[in-house]
C-alpha cells in the first residue's frame, strides 16, 4: 500500500511542482455598433458608451493625450481596423505591472481590450479589480476573460493546465480543454473565461491564439449566449400572443350565430392578432437564423491551423452540441408557432366565409322585396286593365319572384 502510495506521488506531482513564469491576463468588452455604422469609422458611429469605457481605459494606462486614431476610414464590415493610436498598445510599467490596451472594430462589433502582464516567475496575481469597471450601457455586449501562463519545466499537458488553473484559482471543473499550437486551452462557456499555458517555443502562436482568434471566438459565444437569454425571456410572450389568438379562433368558430357586423368586427381582430403574431414569429426566425450563423462562425474559427484536432475534436463538439440544440429548439418552437398561424389563415378565411354568405343572403332577400315592390307596382302601368287581368298580373309576378327566389337558393 505504501509503496503503491510512492509510486503515484512519482508519477503524479503535485501541482505546486509545475513551474510558471510570464503571466498575462486580458479582457475583452464587446460593443455592438449600428448597422448604419458598421460600414464606418466615424466618431458618431461610437456605440453608445464605448468613449466613456476607451477614457477609462486610458486613464488606468495612464495615457496623455488623445486615443482615438484621426485617420480611421470606412472599411469593409470583415476588415479589423485599430480605434486607438499604436502608441497606447505598447505595454507600459504600472507599480511593477505591465498595463496595454487595444481597440478595434470587428464585424457588427468593436471592442476594448485591457492587458496586465509581469515578467519573470509566478509569485503572485494581480488583485480581482486590475481593470476598472466599464458601466453598462445600450449596445453593450459584455466581456471575456483570459489568463497566459508559461510553462518552463515541460509541456503544456493536461497536468499543467490542471496546476494553471489551480494557481488561478478557477473553478476546477466546467471548462472545456483544447489542444492548439499556441499551447493547451481551457475555455469555460459559461463564463468566457479561459486560460492558455504554454512553452516559450509556443509563445509566437499563442500570441496569434490570444489577439486573432479568441476575439472573434468569444465574440461568437457571448452573442450566442445573450440571443438564448432574449429567447428564453421572449417566448413566454410568444406563448402569451398564441394564446391570445387562439381565443379568437375559438369566437370565430361560432360565427353562425353571428351578425353581420359582429363577424366583421372579429375578421378584423383576428387579422390584426394575426399580423402582430407573424411580427412577433419574424423575431424569432432573425434570432434562430442569426445563431445559426453563430454556429458556421465558429465552425470556421475551429478550421484555423491553430487548433491542432480543430473542430472534429472532443471539446469542440462539446462547445457545438449546446449551441445545435439551441437552434434545434427555436426551429421545433417555429414549427408549432406557424401551426397556429396557419390554422389562424384557415379561421380568418372561415369568417370572410360567412361574411360573404350572410351578404349574399341579404342581398337575396333585398332583392327580393325590390321585386315584390316592382310587382305590386306593374298593374299601374296598364290602367285600362279590369281588377281581375290586374290581380292576375300581380300573381303571374309574385310567382316568378317565388320561383326565381327558390332557384337562386338551392342553386
Amino acid at each position: 500500500m505504501r509503496r503503491a502510495k510512492r509510486q503515484n506521488a512519482q508519477t503524479n506531482p503535485s501541482d505546486a511542482s509545475v513551474e510558471f513564469r510570464d503571466w498575462e491576463r486580458h479582457r475583452w468588452h464587446f460593443f455592438l455598433r449600428s448597422s448604419a455604422a458598421a460600414n464606418s469609422a466615424n466618431d458618431a458611429t461610437l456605440p453608445e458608451g464605448f468613449g466613456n469605457a476607451l477614457n477609462a481605459a486610458g486613464a488606468w494606462l495612464g495615457w496623455q493625450g488623445t486615443l482615438l486614431r484621426h485617420d480611421r476610414r470606412p472599411t469593409p464590415p470583415d476588415y479589423s481596423q485599430r480605434l486607438v493610436v499604436e502608441q497606447a498598445t505598447e505595454w507600459r510599467e504600472h507599480d511593477g505591472i505591465l498595463r496595454t490596451l487595444e481597440a478595434r472594430t470587428l464585424l457588427d462589433t468593436c471592442y476594448l481590450q485591457m492587458g496586465v502582464a509581469m515578467e519573470g516567475a509566478l509569485q503572485s496575481l494581480p488583485a480581482p479589480d486590475a481593470f476598472p469597471a466599464i458601466a453598462p450601457s445600450v449596445g453593450y455586449l459584455g466581456d471575456a476573460e483570459c489568463w497566459c501562463l508559461m510553462r518552463t519545466d515541460g509541456e503544456p499537458d493536461e497536468h499543467a493546465l490542471r496546476a494553471a488553473i489551480q494557481r488561478l484559482a478557477l473553478p476546477p471543473d466546467g471548462y472545456l480543454a483544447f489542444a492548439t499550437q499556441g499551447g493547451r486551452l481551457a475555455l469555460y462557456p459559461d463564463t468566457l473565461t479561459a486560460c492558455i499555458v504554454y512553452t516559450p517555443a509556443q509563445t509566437q502562436p499563442m500570441s496569434q491564439l490570444l489577439h486573432h482568434i479568441l476575439p472573434p471566438f468569444l465574440l461568437n459565444l457571448l452573442k450566442i449566449r445573450r440571443l438564448r437569454e432574449q429567447y428564453l425571456q421572449f417566448k413566454p410572450q410568444v406563448q402569451g400572443e398564441e394564446e391570445q389568438l387562439e381565443r379568437l379562433m375559438a369566437r370565430a368558430r361560432q360565427a353562425h350565430r353571428l351578425s353581420i357586423e359582429q363577424i366583421e368586427g372579429q375578421s378584423v381582430q383576428l387579422a390584426q392578432q394575426q399580423a402582430h403574431y407573424l411580427e412577433t414569429l419574424s423575431k424569432i426566425e432573425e434570432w434562430a437564423h442569426t445563431v445559426e450563423t453563430l454556429r458556421d462562425n465558429l465552425r470556421r474559427l475551429l478550421r484555423d491551423p491553430l487548433w491542432l484536432d480543430g473542430e472534429a475534436s472532443e471539446p469542440a463538439r462539446h462547445l457545438l452540441e449546446p449551441v445545435q440544440r439551441l437552434i434545434d429548439q427555436m426551429r421545433s418552437d417555429l414549427h408549432y408557432f406557424h401551426i397556429t398561424r396557419q390554422q389562424a389563415d384557415l379561421h380568418l378565411q372561415s369568417l370572410n366565409t360567412a361574411s360573404g354568405v350572410r351578404t349574399a343572403q341579404w342581398g337575396r332577400r333585398i332583392t327580393l322585396l325590390l321585386g315584390i315592390f316592382v310587382v305590386l307596382e306593374l298593374p299601374q302601368a296598364f290602367p285600362e286593365l279590369p281588377i281581375a287581368w290586374r290581380l292576375a298580373l300581380i300573381a303571374a309576378g309574385a310567382l316568378v319572384l317565388v320561383v326565381s327566389s327558390w332557384y337562386l337558393t338551392r342553386r
